[in-house]
């Protein structure tokens, strides 16, 4: 039986042409936004894609997800890069000390949470250095006719979509998928004393943003 992990490593195996600009801009805006030996977290690190990505900045990094699938094809495909650690846990209960990472990145993982999103975020707040960031990305507003045919095309057994958000059968784990504005994130983060510093939108599906302490 496929799960979440399974569909999504379909999808970014043969991604549509949005989701193809959704990787590359992640991948730039990483890029641009992890420096020379900094202490990386990836928390939902899927099979390490955005490691990947980083890896010849630094490869002071940790990934982290509740998928042992994830787990397992992350740490095969990062086999050659031994200082890179892949663990299983969850984001809700990161097993760090506070003030940690100088970088902690949650990509396209945060739609999945439906009621403990502040709760993730309010871990990475803590294991990040107070000078530290958050890259964040999430599906925009505007992302529905982009996602559902993909989601059709790998076979993503969808319950119900509730104007932005997808439903999907129970047995593949995450089960909920949810679309933001900005103003959703505002209001998400108003209460962990984080503030949006920069905006990236990749037209038609998602925003990549970063979090900074106010």
């Amino acid at each position: 039986m496929n799960t979440n992990i399974d569909y999504w490593e379909k999808l970014t195996n043969d991604p549509s042409d949005a989701y193809k600009r959704l990787f590359s801009q992640e991948k730039e805006y990483l890029k641009r936004n992890v420096y020379k030996d900094d202490k990386v977290l990836d928390v939902g690190c899927g099979d390490g894609r955005n490691i990947l990505d980083i890896i010849d900045i630094t490869e002071n990094i940790i990934g982290i997800d509740i998928d042992e699938v994830a787990v397992k094809d992350a740490t095969k495909k990062l086999i050659n890069h031994p200082s890179v650690e892949i663990i299983l846990g969850s984001a809700f209960e990161l097993p760090f000390d506070d003030n940690v990472f100088d970088k902690t990145i949650l990509s396209m993982t945060l739609v999945n949470l439906d009621t403990k999103k502040e709760v993730a975020l309010r871990e990475l707040s803590r294991v990040t250095k107070t000078d530290g960031k958050i890259i964040l990305s999430v599906y925009s507003e505007k992302a529905k006719n982009e996602r559902l045919p993909m989601y059709e095309k790998i076979g993503v057994p969808i319950e119900k979509i509730e104007g932005g958000k997808f439903i999907f059968d129970k047995s593949i784990g995450a089960y909920n998928s949810e679309q933001f504005s900005i103003q959703n994130i505002e209001e998400i983060i108003k209460p962990l004393n984080l503030k949006i510093t920069d905006v990236e939108e990749v037209e038609n599906l998602a925003y990549i943003l970063t979090l900074e302490n106010k």
